[in-house]
């Protein structure tokens, strides 16, 4: 049992730095063009669009609130992120020109256009109007 615990920690440790960490945490989806319209139009609850890149000092100080509220709102929210690097045919599509920045959709509208950082209080205060059913707020 030891061993197999030592090798497992050793393994651990030599694959550590193998490749880059993931800059997308907690239950968020990977937003691309090829999935964008799909996601957005088809979904049953209000989407959350990030869009960020991992040279972006302000992006990575809202991966972890980002990561709370798609947490927090799982089942009630889709959270989805965009690499503005990798896809930017969607930052040119929304008129995206500094990041972060956030859009919320629901039911297929952009009901908010959300830019710069912000705590997770102030992130959640813009988008529980839109979890309820009924009219959108506007």
């Amino acid at each position: 049992m030891r061993i197999r615990s030592v090798s497992f920690f050793l393994l651990a440790v030599l694959t550590m730095g193998c490749e880059p960490a993931s800059p997308v945490y907690g239950p968020t989806v990977e937003v691309t063009a090829a999935n964008f319209d799909a996601l957005v139009t088809q979904s049953e609850v209000p989407v959350l669009v990030d869009f960020w890149a991992e040279w972006c000092g302000p992006c990575r100080d809202m991966e972890p609130v980002i990561a709370s509220v798609a947490s927090r709102y799982e089942g009630q929210l889709v959270v989805g992120k965009v690499n503005v690097d990798e896809q930017p045919e969607l930052a040119d599509r929304f008129g995206i020109n500094g990041i972060p920045a956030m859009l919320l959709f629901r039911q297929g509208e952009l009901v908010r256009n959300l830019v710069g950082g912000r705590s997770e209080q102030e992130l959640v205060g813009e988008i529980e109007p839109f979890l309820a059913a009924g009219p959108a707020p506007r």
